[in-house]
């Protein structure tokens, strides 16, 4: 996030356009300078990945919905389109990062998309309140508790979307080892 933020804003210093996708690439060029080995972790790929696939295929996952986009400003704008943009975006990153998922863990979560739905929303609201916490924090580290508070039952409603998504026992797909050349 630090080198796509510091290349926005050398992009605007020198009147740039940078485009998702090379900012992806920068930021993996940065990362792998400084250490080589994270090409063979497991979170690197999922990271990379995940990005790359919401930057190549969550839009054109979106414009094969045989749904209209609404008018802007309508009740449809502010329900609908979210809602289809998340489900696109979730789906984007889960297609992407599936064949690293079956490649190091030889398994694939099915109720991920899902998941990802009801858990976005809590995870916003989350996040919000606990950077809203940690600047208040800053201030004066008193200031922070009732935020927190207020976010504890939204740390406790994420946990429980992800664990009620991972607790059936048709959860997840087991696959078979991809053979020596890739594991």
């Amino acid at each position: 996030a630090a080198v796509a933020s510091g290349a926005m804003f050398g992009a605007t210093l020198l009147d740039r356009e940078v485009g998702p996708a090379n900012l992806l690439g920068l930021a993996a060029l940065v990362v792998l300078g400084a250490e080589p080995g994270a090409l063979l972790d497991p979170s690197l790929q999922l990271s990379l990945a995940s990005v790359a696939g919401l930057v190549a295929l969550a839009a054109p996952l979106r414009a094969a919905l045989p749904v209209a986009r609404p008018r802007p400003g309508s009740w449809r704008a502010w329900l609908q389109e979210p809602l289809l943009a998340g489900l696109c975006a979730t789906l984007a990153a889960s297609l992407a990062t599936a064949p690293i998922l079956a490649l190091h863990f030889r398994r694939l979560p099915l109720l991920g998309v899902v998941a990802n739905l009801a858990g976005a929303p809590i995870g916003t609201a989350l996040t919000a309140l606990t950077a809203l916490a940690a600047a208040l924090a800053a201030a004066w580290p008193p200031l922070a508790l009732p935020a927190l508070w207020c976010a504890w039952p939204l740390a406790t409603a994420l946990l429980w979307v992800s664990d009620a998504a991972a607790a059936p026992a048709l959860a997840v797909l087991g696959v078979a080892s991809p053979g020596p050349a890739l594991a």
